[in-house]
């Protein structure tokens, strides 16, 4: 099958079946303007939150920076939460979740969120931070694996319908020839909603296949398998680990479009064409704000004037 790559940065993944994904040449015969007018819409988070790492090795810190459009958020507040992958040695790796907040300073930043103790090099975690003020609400997230970790589990859209995903063995995704080495991932597969009060609340998922291995090579048996995710918005979230010590990751999906505050955009390009009109409005969509701009413009020219 082929996917439509919908994936919006690095440790996050939105892959689609192309049969599934509506694309501008079904929207616009959908809206009844095929070759009469093009357009293109896009929805753009109004509020960004930029989340850099400025540690190496423990304690392990970060940066955060917020903005709106042209404006930095000052006196925003913020709430973050750290999903910190346990190398206990389990089979089925699990991950601890510590959460806090804070307010950004005059320049819409919080120069340093540190977290004692852990090694940011070495460790698997995803941080996730929601930022708010007088209505608007953003968020960022910022996804590690160690380098030395290549491995990893990718999730697929089976059907919107029934809330399924696939989650295969990234060797077993694309276009490449089957590896010669096997190789097999333990996962642990759990789903995450978004509190009011802009935490994290863990959704264990009752089946049997939230938990499992898969594999790929010569004498592979499970290149993947699927989940089904609660009929809520929220965040997928899975860990896995290899066969060897140290091999962990972690892999967010997002369940909902606000969900890690995805950017969309479908349609055409208007370079080249005259006369093209634009309208602009805030929408909010899943509790995060958007920016709705949507461009119009006609394929069959216009009359000039005598």
């Amino acid at each position: 099958m082929y996917y439509s790559n919908l994936t919006a940065g690095y440790g996050s993944y939105l892959l689609t079946p192309s049969t599934q994904t509506l694309n501008y040449s079904v929207a616009s015969k959908l809206l009844g303007i095929n070759g009469t007018y093009g357009f293109q819409l896009t929805l753009t988070p109004t509020v960004t939150v930029d989340i850099e790492k400025i540690s190496t090795g423990a304690p392990l810190r970060f940066s955060v920076e917020t903005s709106g459009t042209g404006f930095v958020l000052a006196n925003a507040n913020i709430t973050y939460s750290l999903i910190l992958v346990n190398e206990n040695g389990a089979e089925y790796p699990s991950y601890t979740i510590i959460s806090g907040n804070g307010v950004t300073n005059q320049v819409g930043a919080v120069p340093s969120l540190t977290f004692s103790g852990i090694n940011g090099e070495s460790r698997s975690y995803a941080l996730i931070v929601y930022s708010y003020i007088y209505g608007l609400k953003g968020m960022g997230y910022y996804v590690h694996v160690p380098q030395s970790f290549t491995e990893t589990v990718v999730p697929i859209v089976e059907s919107f319908e029934n809330r399924t995903i696939s989650l295969a063995h990234g060797d077993s995704v694309g276009i490449s020839p089957e590896p010669s080495v096997y190789s097999q991932l333990s996962y642990n597969a759990t789903f995450a909603i978004q509190t009011e009060e802009y935490t994290l609340r863990q959704v264990i998922l009752e089946q049997s296949s939230a938990v499992g291995k898969v594999d790929c090579g010569p004498g592979s048996t499970q290149e993947y398998a699927s989940v089904t995710v609660p009929d809520n918005a929220g965040i997928l979230i899975v860990t896995y680990n290899g066969t060897s010590a140290s091999e962990y990751g972690v892999v967010l999906v997002p369940w909902g479009l606000g969900s890690l505050a995805y950017p969309v955009t479908i349609g055409g390009n208007s370079v080249g064409h005259d006369w093209v009109t634009t309208d602009i409005r805030q929408v909010t969509i899943g509790g995060i704000a958007y920016q709705a701009k949507i461009s119009l413009w006609s394929l069959q020219g216009h009359a000039g004037s005598a």
